[in-house]
């Protein structure tokens, strides 16, 4: 998670909650450089199951750089 204050690509989670009926999850995090603290709020999306596709190891690779 990057850092809202300055950047920074490393943040360390200080505090998780459950929200909305544990169909989201509040975070508080840390930035690792300069200590700015922010929340998160991640949702939980649900996927259609008609529309997953079979795991396929040759077109992942296919995206390696």
């Amino acid at each position: 998670m990057k850092c809202v204050n300055c950047g920074f690509e490393d943040t360390k989670v200080l505090d998780s909650r459950p929200i909305n009926d544990g169909m989201a999850i509040r975070r508080r995090r840390e930035c690792i450089k300069c200590q700015a603290r922010f929340s998160t709020h991640e949702e939980m999306e649900i996927l259609d199951p008609a529309q997953r596709h079979a795991y396929n190891g040759i077109a992942l690779n296919s995206y390696k750089t």
